[in-house]
C-alpha cells in the first residue's frame, strides 16, 4: 500500500524540445486588468516550491479569463494538481493518458491526481513497461464531479478490491479558485510525430465511448500481478 504521495515525488521524462520565454515583462502585460491581491506573488512562490523550469511561461487569468478559454499554446493548470506531487513539463506517460481520456488536465480533480501519480510509481517500482490507461481503467473508474452539464471533472474511485493509493484527503476546499495557465510546447514540439501525446486543453464531456471503454470486465497479467504485491487478499 501506498499511504499518500510524497510532494517531493517528480515523475521524470524526457527532454523536450523547448523555445526561449518571453520577457518577463511583456509576460506581465498580457497579465490584463485587476486581479486578487498578492495572486501574482503566490505564482512566484508556486514556481519555486515545484520547481517549475525556467522555461516555461506561466501567468494568472486576468479578470475576463476563464480557465476553458485559454491563450494559443497554453494549458490551464491549478496549484491543487502540483500539490499532489505532478511536475512540469507533463511526462510523456501522462500526456499519453490524458489524450486517451480526452479530458483536459484540471478536468482530474486532486485526488484523482494522487492516485494516477502514485499508481504509475507503483508500477514502476516493480519493474513492469509503462502501463496502459486501460490497466489503469482496470482499477479505477471516473466519476463526475460535476454539478453544471457539460463540464466534467473526474474523480477517480477504486473497484472492488480496495485502492493501492490510500490516505487521500476527503476534501480539499477551493482548489478551483487558483487557475493559472502554463505555456510550452510539450503538445506542440517537433520531435513528437506522434499523434498521441498532444494535451488535451479545453474541457470535454466524458463521452459514452470513454465511460464504455473504462468499464472493462477482467485485468491483464500485469495488473494482476500488480494488485497482488499491493492488495492484501487480491484475487483474479
Amino acid at each position: 500500500m501506498v499511504e499518500g504521495i510524497n510532494e517531493d515525488v517528480v515523475l521524470s521524462s524526457a527532454p523536450l524540445t523547448t523555445v526561449p520565454p518571453l520577457d518577463r515583462s511583456s509576460q506581465q502585460a498580457e497579465m490584463s486588468g485587476d486581479r486578487e491581491a498578492g495572486s501574482e506573488k503566490q505564482l512566484w512562490e508556486w514556481h519555486r516550491t515545484y520547481r517549475i523550469p525556467d522555461d516555461i511561461e506561466f501567468f494568472v487569468l486576468g479578470p475576463n479569463d476563464r480557465a476553458n478559454d485559454l491563450p494559443l499554446e497554453c494549458v490551464t493548470l491549478n496549484q491543487a494538481m502540483l500539490a499532489t506531487g505532478l511536475r512540469l513539463p507533463f511526462p510523456r506517460i501522462v500526456r499519453k493518458f490524458l489524450c486517451e481520456w480526452r479530458i483536459a488536465p484540471t478536468q482530474l480533480c486532486p485526488n484523482g491526481w494522487r492516485v494516477l501519480i502514485g499508481f504509475l510509481i507503483l508500477w514502476d517500482q516493480l519493474g513492469f513497461s509503462r502501463p496502459s490507461a486501460r490497466e489503469f481503467n482496470s482499477l479505477y473508474y471516473f466519476k463526475s464531479d460535476g454539478k453544471k452539464s457539460g463540464w466534467w471533472y473526474a474523480s477517480v474511485k477504486a473497484k472492488t478490491g480496495g485502492s493501492v493509493v490510500t490516505q487521500t484527503p476527503d476534501s480539499i476546499k477551493n482548489w478551483k479558485k487558483f487557475w493559472f495557465f502554463v505555456r510550452d510546447p510539450w503538445q506542440f514540439s517537433s520531435t513528437d510525430t506522434r499523434p498521441d501525446v498532444n494535451i488535451p486543453v479545453r474541457y470535454h464531456e466524458l463521452s459514452k465511448r470513454i465511460s464504455m471503454s473504462i468499464e472493462i470486465s477482467s485485468t491483464d497479467h500485469f495488473t494482476d500481478l500488480f494488485c497482488s504485491f499491493f492488495l492484501p487478499g487480491y484475487t483474479s
